[in-house]
């Protein structure tokens, strides 16, 4: 769980090994403070001066509702409903890559052959 300095909580997970080192005019973005049902205290991700940039090493961050319809409206959208499935829409580019490369190259990419 990651919580943004305005303290809106979002969920998600995280895959990274690496170390975010903020430069001039970045600051940290948020504070993860559970993990795996465990209290932690370990700032994460970082963000531009202006905003106009930022990132995390926490995944699955758009399938939180309020952010997701936040940031849409930081981009100009201005539409209605923004739920749409998110599982589905990713089988569905699962599947036409898998098509469009074939599973024994992706396989091969990934080292699994």
């Amino acid at each position: 769980m990651l919580r943004l300095g305005g303290g809106e909580i979002l969920s998600g997970y995280e895959i990274h090994t690496g170390i975010t080192v903020l430069g001039q005019g970045v600051r940290r973005w948020g504070k993860i403070f559970e993990r795996s049902g465990q209290a932690v205290d370990v700032e994460d991700g970082a963000v531009a001066e202006d905003g106009g940039v930022w990132g995390t090493y926490l995944h699955g961050l758009f399938t939180n509702h309020s952010f997701r319809r936040t940031w849409l409206q930081g981009v100009g959208w201005s539409g209605g409903g923004d739920d749409w499935a998110w599982e589905g829409e990713y089988d569905r580019l699962a599947d036409a890559v898998e098509a469009a490369v074939g599973w024994a190259n992706l396989a091969k990419l990934m080292g699994l052959k």
